[in-house]
Parts: structure tokens; sequence; C-alpha cells
């Protein structure tokens, strides 16, 4: 029960940005997203066509929880960037890195989006 409740504040932690730029984008956003991606290199229009009916709806039900573990990991950058900007900006340095990690959230969400987007337009 402790165990879940730690897990449980270290993932509300994240949310709220609480966690320092570097390692929301390193640790959370690079290291543990590329394990979660992992799957989806293995999954392409030829893996989905040639696969039983099960497996097309486990691929489904990952493709979706990929996507909301995006936004939860596009949201914990945002809130931590904003973070860091003001602390930088409070002591005359540069945030540049909180910029450039808003940079990389729109240009996620944007790849969401059209992901999302383009299978219904064809």
């Amino acid at each position: 029960m402790k165990r879940n409740k730690k897990i449980k504040n270290i993932l509300v932690k994240y949310w709220d940005g609480d966690f320092s730029l570097a390692k929301s984008f390193w640790i959370v956003g690079v290291l543990i997203g590329s394990i979660v991606a992992l799957p989806s290199a293995l999954i392409d229009d030829g893996t989905i066509t040639a696969s039983s009916d099960g497996v097309t709806v486990l691929i489904a039900i990952y493709t979706i929880f990929f996507n909301f573990f995006l936004v939860y990991v596009y949201v914990g950058w945002w809130r931590s960037s904003s973070k860091y900007i003001a602390q930088k900006k409070k002591i005359k340095r540069s945030p540049f890195w909180g910029y450039a990690v808003y940079v990389s959230v729109v240009l996620g969400f944007f790849s969401i989006f059209m992901g999302l987007l383009i299978p219904l337009l064809t």
C-alpha cells in the first residue's frame, strides 16, 4: 500500500512539473519514453493486416495507451518548462532550454494530432 502511494506521488509530482526540466526531459521523456515506444517499432500496416483480430485489438489498445502516455509526458514537460523559465528569469539567466522544450511539446502535440487525423482522411 505504501509503495502504491509513493508511485502515485511521483506520478502527480511529474504531472505538476515538480521534477527538474532535465529529469523530466531525459529520464521520463527520453529514457522511459523510448522503452514505452519499443513496441511501436514493430507495428506497421503489414503487421496489422497480417495479424489476427485479437492482436489487432491489442495493437489498438497499445496505440491508445501510448498516445495518453505522450500527453502525460508533454504536460509534465510543459509545466516543468514553465517553472524552469520562471526560475531562470528570476536569477537573470537564459531560459533557452525551457523554450526549446515548449517547441518540442508543440511539435509533439501536432504529431499526435496528425497521427489521429490522417487515418481519418484516407
